[in-house]
């Protein structure tokens, strides 16, 4: 009886290795799992006071932040030519990084060259 037990755990062995050989080693448990990568969490960054700024100041102190400008013209203001009036959305708004944060300059009047980056008035 032991003989016959011997034959039977050997053939189930070699049956189980030419299984594995022909379909892969992880073929007795089952596909593996594709892995899902993590989904990254958003950077949330403050936008700067860049309030009474020169446009160049204004424009690396956002690039650094992780934010985009948008640069407008403010018409109504006596802030010096080029110097940053406001922001929307306002200082301290806290966005994802790679958002867009208009700046709002007051206009160069009269004088050449005009503001980078602003339209010719």
């Amino acid at each position: 009886m032991a003989k016959a037990m011997g034959g039977i755990l050997a053939a189930v062995v070699t049956a189980v290795i030419l299984y594995k050989l022909i379909n892969g080693p992880g073929a007795l448990l089952g596909p593996r799992p594709t892995p899902v990568p993590p989904t990254p969490t958003p950077v949330i960054v403050p936008v700067p006071n860049l309030v009474g700024l020169d446009f160049f100041d204004a424009n690396l102190a956002l690039i650094q932040t992780g934010l985009f400008p948008q640069f407008l013209s403010d018409t109504g203001t006596a802030t010096p030519a080029c110097a940053v009036v406001r922001t929307d959305p306002a200082a301290g708004t806290r966005l994802t990084a790679g958002s867009r944060v208009k700046v709002f300059v007051a206009p160069a009047r009269g004088q050449v060259p005009q503001c980078p980056g602003l339209p010719a008035q």
